[in-house]
């Protein structure tokens, strides 16, 4: 009785959570948005009660005291409901099959969503020029682990593999519990390096953790009798649908996986990026040396500036110091708008010369000129292999 109690609380759980979690890589679309409309005054009260570091605007991606917040709201949501349902006495397995049908394509969909991520270098890319001329002792340590995997494709492609492969296995039947097997050991290993490096996905990779153990749960027995104690066994073949007629049923698996893939895949196809090392850089994109300079301002010579393809300029003084400034490209005018944390803007002229890639600014009150360094020939993007020792020069 208990383990149905527990087994009904999770499978709401885990429902609401699908429905409602917003995944980062959809943007602000109706997920987001019905999450906000339901959630953001409840969760904005009581953070404003309880945690005053917290971010003021709520926002509900991983690890912001909000998305914590949400993830309990929604298991109490659960408790409730279970409660409600027991109090009416209403007890339908189907609800354990329709979800464990449901949490099976979302985590189908998560891992081939991450994995052709890899695969096409989109989730670990190559590191910004403006990281990649950074001391190793500057770097935060999810910058660092980030960056490292970003120089090898070799290694980003092999885990987004293996992401895929395992995605298949959980959609097939007949290799459901050994994709559950491998999956587990992907989530494990994702928390430890979440952990391990900081990187500000935990609760919700611990979330995928859980739910992969929900699908496994009916077959964790005769798993340990078959592993620990060499007993043979007979592994329950949960194919998790309701549906009764089979090509129904088929139909059905048939529509949603087409419907995953194109999702996945699309953004690919629209920008023709199979490979985000090579694809086209903005304009002006880059790293610069400052080879002249009239600055009055000793306390913060410069030395070094960077375009980041994500529209940031980032300027390095002689000491390693830096400041940057989120700005819009004006190509008619030639202008810099720039933008600080403060919303404050200033206008920066340049003018780029592409036969010598020369890069002058002209602030309002000094002008430097940078000479664009060639920093995909730095030594860690150098794309080098050795298969013993004596081949290293």
């Amino acid at each position: 009785m208990i383990k149905t109690y527990f087994e009904q609380v999770f499978a709401i759980f885990f429902t609401l959570c699908i429905a409602f979690i917003p995944l980062n890589f959809n943007g602000k679309g109706l997920q987001f948005q019905i999450t906000h409309f339901l959630f953001q005054d409840l969760i904005q009260t009581y953070q404003s009660n309880f945690f005053e570091d917290a971010f003021k605007s709520i926002d509900f991606s991983s690890d912001t005291i909000a998305f914590n917040l949400l993830i309990l709201l929604l298991f109490f949501i659960s408790i409730l409901i279970v409660i409600i349902l027991e109090i009416f006495k209403f007890r339908n397995r189907d609800l354990i099959v329709i979800t464990r049908t449901i949490v099976i394509f979302y985590l189908s969909y998560i891992l081939l969503k991450y994995g052709f991520d890899k695969i096409f270098k989109i989730q670990f890319y190559l590191p910004e020029p403006n990281i990649l001329y950074e001391q190793f002792g500057n770097l935060t340590k999810d910058i660092l682990y980030w960056s490292t995997i970003g120089t090898s494709r070799f290694y980003s492609i092999a885990l987004g593999v293996i992401e895929v492969f395992t995605a298949i296995l959980l959609l097939i039947n007949r290799t459901r519990i050994l994709g559950l097997i491998i999956a587990i050991g992907i989530f494990i290993n994702v928390i430890l390096v979440n952990f391990g490096f900081d990187i500000s996905v935990k609760t919700f990779s611990f979330i995928l953790l859980i739910m992969t153990f929900f699908l496994l749960s009916p077959n964790i027995k005769s798993l340990f009798d078959f592993f620990i104690r060499n007993k043979q066994v007979q592994l329950e073949i949960n194919e998790f649908y309701v549906l009764k007629e089979k090509p129904i049923k088929n139909g059905f698996k048939t529509f949603i996986i087409g419907l995953m893939l194109v999702k996945v895949l699309f953004p690919y196809f629209e920008d023709k990026n199979f490979n985000d090392d090579q694809f086209l850089r903005p304009f002006l994109h880059g790293g610069y040396q400052v080879t002249e300079s009239n600055q009055k301002n000793e306390i913060f010579k410069i030395k070094r500036f960077y375009i980041h393809k994500n529209n940031y300029l980032i300027l390095e003084n002689s000491a390693g110091k830096r400041v940057d400034y989120y700005f819009v490209l004006n190509k008619s005018k030639k202008q810099l708008q720039l933008i600080n944390y403060k919303s404050k803007t200033q206008l920066v002229e340049y003018i780029y010369s592409v036969n010598d890639s020369v890069l002058q600014l002209i602030f309002p009150d000094f002008k430097i000129i940078g000479k664009a360094q060639n920093w995909r020939k730095l030594p860690v993007l150098k794309n080098d292999f050795h298969y013993t020792i004596d081949q290293i020069k």
